[in-house]
């Protein structure tokens, strides 16, 4: 009996130590897990760091080389549109001079112009009379416009073709007012060229001497002439049309230099932004930054995951969990049958000692199944028999299926539990619907055999032993310890 005691005990212990060694295998290995993940992960958010700082400083100096790249460009800018404007002024002072200057030559060229007269008194002969206009500049290219108040026209690209003096009045150009003596015909020269000249011929003063009579008789009957415009209104209308030029080349440079600042402002403006977003553009934002690394981070959570899914596998493979969690299975499944077969008994009688009795009501008191019975009845060897109904017995297995499975395996909670557990399933292992009613015994005693002489009287004054020590089990003090 001690012997089976002693292995019935160490069975458990047996288990208790497979189970604190897989604990702690799999503390360890976990453990062990853990640190490296925290180091793989430190070492990542290490790079991750590193890179960041890294292309934070490639960026810098990317946008420091262009911004300088962009101030050099925008000085030279700044720079051409100086000179731009500079040669402008020049050239708009060069063509003012030329303006002033053709004019300085217009005005001394009207000065100079006189129709010539053939005497004081009437038109001048047919073939002297010729007047050259002076050529008229032009002050921009494009020359002067027509004059009103006559028909003269005044060519802008050659000079003005000689107008006869017998011609139209009104395509004369002479000055009005008196004639000077200079203005009248000159004499024929004293020693006239008569080598030249044939001698049937006559000279040119001749034919002027000639047709003088006609010509003064031809004034006489023909109308005067129109007057031709005076040298002031002349003057006038060359200062009006070369204001106007003058006044539409200041309006060209105004809108010149206005479109030359809104160019500048725009070149500015477009540089300074187009340039500074296309180079921030490739650049990651803090937020796409922020969500990479915690893209990162998920990733490696998720690996960590998959790493501890694998460990754990791969320690429930080594270990025996497998035959443990199969026989616990087993065992749940058998304790679901009896209480199945608790729930058929009507009554069942418990015979056990007092101190059993206050162990069940003990465990199973806080049950909202059980019911203490109400009459119970001890005898003079201090043994209790109780009536629990279905209900009641119910409650107490469950009771101690729940202190054999979570105390102790070396402690007297456990074996009490344990024993009585498997003394009820004896019970009801063979339940008919016809028989005797369930009674459930803790009395195990010793068996009839010839004793000693010596020990008779101690045999008769023992009639019964402590239930623990006859079982088998281990007493709650520990003594069955000592005694091994």
């Amino acid at each position: 009996m001690l012997l089976y005691a002693r292995e019935t005990a160490s069975v458990p212990r047996k288990l208790n130590d497979d189970f604190s060694n897989s604990l702690n295998m799999l503390h360890s290995t976990v453990m062990h897990t853990s640190k490296e993940i925290k180091e793989d992960l430190t070492r990542g958010f290490e790079a991750i760091r590193t890179s960041g700082e890294q292309h934070q400083n490639a960026t810098e100096t990317a946008v420091n080389s262009e911004l300088s790249r962009m101030r050099t460009d925008l000085r030279e800018t700044k720079n051409r549109l100086t000179n731009n404007g500079v040669e402008l002024s020049q050239e708009v002072q060069a063509l003012l001079e030329t303006v002033q200057r053709e004019l300085r030559d217009l005005s001394r060229a009207v000065r100079d112009t006189a129709p010539a007269r053939a005497g004081a008194a009437g038109d001048p002969p047919a073939g002297q009379g010729l007047v050259e206009a002076a050529p008229a500049p032009a002050a921009n290219g494009r020359g002067l416009g027509t004059l009103t108040g006559t028909s003269t026209e005044w060519a802008t690209s050659s000079p003005v073709p000689a107008v006869a003096a017998n011609d139209r009045p009104e395509a004369a150009v002479s000055v009005p007012g008196p004639r000077r003596a200079s203005d009248e015909t000159p004499p024929a020269p004293e020693h006239p060229n008569t080598a030249d000249t044939p001698p049937d011929e006559p000279t040119l003063a001749d034919a002027g001497t000639a047709e003088a009579p006609a010509s003064e008789e031809r004034a006489h009957t023909e109308p005067a002439p129109a007057a031709p415009p005076a040298l002031d209104d002349l003057l006038l209308a060359v200062r009006e049309a070369v204001r106007e030029e003058v006044a539409a080349l200041n309006e060209s440079v105004a809108e010149a230099r206005t479109q030359t600042a809104v160019l500048r402002d725009e070149v500015t403006a477009l540089a300074s932004r187009e340039q500074v977003d296309g180079l921030t553009a490739g650049l990651p934002s803090p937020a796409a930054f922020t969500a990479a690394v915690e893209e990162a981070v998920a990733g490696l959570r998720a690996e960590l995951c998959e790493t501890r899914a694998r460990l754990e596998d791969a320690v429930a493979a080594n270990a025996p969990v497998p035959e443990v969690d199969q026989e616990q299975t087993q065992a749940e499944a058998d304790h679901a049958r009896l209480l199945r077969e608790a729930a058929r008994v009507s009554r069942a009688g418990l015979v056990c000692h007092r101190d059993l009795w206050d162990f069940v009501v003990g465990q199973a008191d806080h049950h909202p199944h059980f019911r203490t019975p109400q009459q119970i009845e001890v005898d003079a060897d201090d043994r209790v028999e109780a009536q629990l109904s279905g209900r009641s017995l119910i409650a107490v297995l469950i009771s101690l299926w729940t202190t054999q499975n979570t105390a102790p395996g070396d402690s007297a909670d456990w074996a009490l539990a344990t024993t009585l557990y498997q003394r009820i399933n004896d019970a009801l292992s063979e339940l008919e619907t016809d028989g005797t009613q369930v009674t459930i015994t803790l009395d195990d005693r010793t068996a009839d055999h010839a004793q000693l002489p010596a020990l008779n009287e101690t045999a008769a004054s023992d009639n019964s032993v402590d239930e623990e020590d006859v079982d088998g089990e281990e007493p709650v003090d520990g003594t069955a310890d000592e005694q091994h």
